[in-house]
C-alpha cells in the first residue's frame, strides 16, 4: 500500500494523484432559476463531490496546492524514504510514514509499528485534521487512536496554505512528538491479558439465550458469531506469525491483540459498503467506526 519515495518527491506524487480541482458552481432550480447556494464539482469528471452539502457564496474550497503544502510539511517529520498514500473521498486524504526511522517493537522484533501522519481535508467548512497513528506491519493496520494525548491537531484553512509553511512545520513537529505516547499505550496494552470473549462482549452486544436457540435462523446471531470467528482468527494468525508457531488461540489475549483485531476487522474484513472498496476506504471507515472507538476506550482503560 502506497509508494516509497523521498520527501523531495511528495509534491510531485500528490499533485499527480490529485490532478484535478474542486470548483464551486451556482445551483439552479428545475425552472432554471438561480439560487444563492453553490455546489462542488470535480474538474476532471464534472461530477458533484459526494458527501458535501450546498455552500454559500462566501465559502472558499481548499485547493490541490493547499494539500501539497500540507503533505510537504508533514513529510519533514521523517528522515529517509517514506511511504505516501493519497486518496480522495468527499475530500483529500494523505498518509505518510517512514520506512527506516522511528521503528518500534511491541511484542518482539516481529511485531513492529511505525508512526503514520494522516491528513484529512474535507469540504465541510471545518478545519483540516491531522493525526498521528501507527502502521503495524504484522496485520497491515493503519490505526488512529484519537483518545491518546497529542495525537490530533486542527489546521485552520486561511486561504493559501503555503504562506503559513513555518507554522505548519511546527504544528506537524508537535504532532509527531505524540509518537512516544502512542508507543507507550501499545506497550501497556501488550502487557495486559484478558479473556477474549469478555472484551468482545463489551464492544458487541452478545445474543440473548433465546437468540442463541434460534441461531440457525437468526441473522443477527449468525453475524455476531461470524464476526467473532474472524477476529479470533486474526489474533491467532498474527500471534503465530510473531511467535513462529502454529498454536491454537486459547481463550485469552493481550489487549493489544484484541484492539488490533477489532480495528483490523473493520479495516479489512467487514462487508464493504457501496463505494467503500479501496484499502484507504477501509482505513477511513475503521477510524470513524463507533465499535473501534469503543475498543480503544476499553483497551486504554484495561491497560492503565
Amino acid at each position: 500500500m502506497g509508494q516509497v519515495i523521498q520527501a523531495s518527491e511528495v509534491s510531485e506524487v500528490v499533485t499527480k494523484e490529485f490532478d484535478f480541482s474542486v470548483d464551486k458552481f451556482p445551483l439552479f432550480l428545475p425552472d432554471n432559476q438561480r439560487t444563492p447556494l453553490y455546489g462542488l464539482t470535480r474538474s476532471d469528471t464534472g461530477e458533484i463531490v459526494e458527501g458535501t452539502a450546498s455552500k454559500t457564496k462566501q465559502y472558499i474550497p481548499h485547493t490541490t496546492e493547499d494539500i501539497v503544502a500540507l503533505a510537504e510539511a508533514a513529510s519533514e517529520c521523517f528522515d529517509g524514504d517514506i511511504v505516501c498514500d493519497a486518496h480522495f473521498r468527499s475530500g483529500h486524504f494523505i498518509a505518510l510514514r517512514p520506512t527506516n526511522t522511528d521503528r518500534r517493537e511491541v511484542y518482539n522484533s516481529y511485531d513492529p509499528i511505525w508512526p503514520s501522519i494522516v491528513i484529512s481535508a474535507g469540504f465541510d467548512g471545518k478545519a483540516v485534521i491531522a493525526r498521528c497513528g501507527y502502521w503495524r506491519d504484522n496485520c497491515l493496520n493503519l490505526a488512529m487512536m484519537s483518545q491518546i494525548a497529542g495525537t490530533k491537531t486542527s489546521i485552520r484553512h486561511n486561504g493559501n496554505m503555503r504562506i503559513h509553511m513555518d507554522s505548519l512545520l511546527l504544528q506537524f513537529k508537535e504532532l509527531k512528538s505524540s509518537w512516544d505516547n502512542v508507543y507507550d499505550a501499545a506497550m501497556s496494552m501488550q502487557q495486559k491479558t484478558v479473556k477474549i470473549d469478555d472484551f468482545f462482549n463489551k464492544i458487541f452486544t452478545p445474543p440473548t439465550a433465546e437468540e442463541l436457540k434460534q441461531a440457525k435462523k437468526d441473522r443477527k446471531t449468525k453475524n455476531w458469531d461470524n464476526r467473532n470467528t474472524i477476529m479470533k482468527k486474526r489474533i491467532e494468525g498474527e500471534r503465530n506469525k510473531i511467535l513462529g508457531t502454529s498454536a491454537a488461540i486459547g481463550d485469552s489475549a493481550t489487549v493489544w491483540e484484541l484492539y488490533n483485531a477489532v480495528q483490523g476487522y473493520f479495516q479489512h474484513d467487514s462487508r464493504k459498503k457501496v463505494g467503500f472498496k479501496s484499502e484507504f476506504d477501509g482505513i477511513i471507515r475503521s477510524a470513524n467506526q463507533a465499535e473501534v472507538k469503543s475498543a480503544e476506550k476499553l483497551a486504554l482503560e484495561l491497560a492503565a
